[in-house]
């Protein structure tokens, strides 16, 4: 299919594709099940095409093969929420979490405290907001420990950078904290968190978000007009890094130059490692830490949505991580696992 035919009239277009079969050339970037599909559907044999149950199907699939990079966060989407955009986070966390070999028990004990959490937050009386705090202590009774604690970080961080909220008034907000009850996860915000992590091999993936997110200078989704606002009237060298708003997969730098001015620079992921400028990193801190003299990075901004999570006397409201316990119990991730082995040695004194 990759000919080109010059043609001068419709017949001479007409006997290029009817008796020729010429076909147009398929863009060398064109998605493989996408390529596929069409390519089916041109073949010079009637009888040989799909039919419109097929093709649906087809598009089903490359909807979120095209959303989803990620291998394990498209086979995860595809086998239980096809067909459906955007899903409530009540619904996608059980899922991931199961998809990710936690205890069906773990599961549901962390679903019931964050959803307990869910409704202390908003709480419309301090006796509700008692009732509900209560209600989310007694759900995480059985799982709690120190270790599994912590771990709700994760579980906090991964729902602040996939989740959307709707306001009172309509929308969704993106940039306050989705504790609140309707806060839905839209497939392609899912695909491009995963895909700044990927390749995800399992749980080990939530401990790389909570450690990105613990960072102070990373601000997680945020466009370049907001970074240039947080920037504004700092100091030269304030910087901060969040995901790139043009290039999936990628992140941005965000700083303050010698000159006052701020600019933007492009820090791209590629094959297991960040690239600034030509030259390669290990991570994103190794970024910051040994490649931050090419662009004088010295001073975190302030603003971090995430920082509270990591605070020792966090606001009230993002006191979730406290209530909730809504962490994943992943055995591949080191945290995770000694929570669980915690979990299960407290079971074994309880009997």
């Amino acid at each position: 299919y990759q000919r080109r035919v010059r043609v001068h009239s419709f017949k001479e277009f007409r006997d290029a594709i009817c008796k020729r079969h010429v076909r147009p050339p398929v863009p060398e970037d064109t998605l493989p099940s996408l390529k596929d599909l069409i390519e089916r559907c041109w073949h010079p044999s009637p009888d040989s095409r799909p039919d419109f149950t097929y093709i649906v199907a087809a598009l089903e699939h490359a909807i979120v093969e095209s959303a989803i990079s990620d291998n394990l966060g498209c086979a995860f989407w595809k086998a239980v929420f096809l067909k459906k955009d955007p899903v409530p986070w009540s619904e996608l966390l059980p899922a991931f979490l199961r998809y990710l070999n936690v205890p069906d028990d773990a599961t549901d004990a962390i679903c019931k405290a964050a959803s307990a959490a869910v409704a202390a937050a908003n709480a419309p009386s301090s006796e509700t907001a008692r009732d509900a705090a209560a209600a989310a202590a007694a759900a995480t009774t059985a799982v709690a420990s120190h270790e599994l604690q912590a771990v709700q970080r994760s579980i906090a961080c991964l729902r602040l950078l996939v989740c959307e909220v709707p306001q009172q008034g309509g929308g969704a907000s993106e940039g306050g904290a989705p504790w609140s009850d309707g806060a839905t996860v839209p497939i392609e915000k899912f695909g491009k968190v995963l895909g700044l992590f990927s390749p995800v091999a399992g749980a080990q993936v939530l401990d790389e978000i909570q450690q990105l997110c613990s960072e102070t200078w990373f601000h997680g989704h945020v466009s370049t007009p907001e970074a240039q606002t947080r920037l504004a009237n700092t100091p030269a060298g304030c910087f901060l890094v969040r995901f790139s708003s043009q290039e999936h997969g990628s992140y941005t730098i965000s700083l303050v130059t010698p000159a006052g001015a701020i600019r933007h620079q492009r820090v791209r992921h590629v094959d297991g490692a960040f690239v600034l400028q030509g030259h390669r990193y290990e991570s994103l801190r190794a970024v910051v830490e040994q490649g931050g003299h090419i662009l004088n990075l010295l001073i975190p901004c302030p603003g971090s949505m995430f920082q509270p999570l990591f605070s020792d006397n966090p606001h009230p409201i993002l006191g979730y991580e406290e209530l909730s316990w809504s962490p994943a119990d992943l055995s591949a991730s080191p945290l995770i696992h000694q929570a669980v082995e915690t979990t299960e040695r407290a079971k074994l004194n309880s009997v």
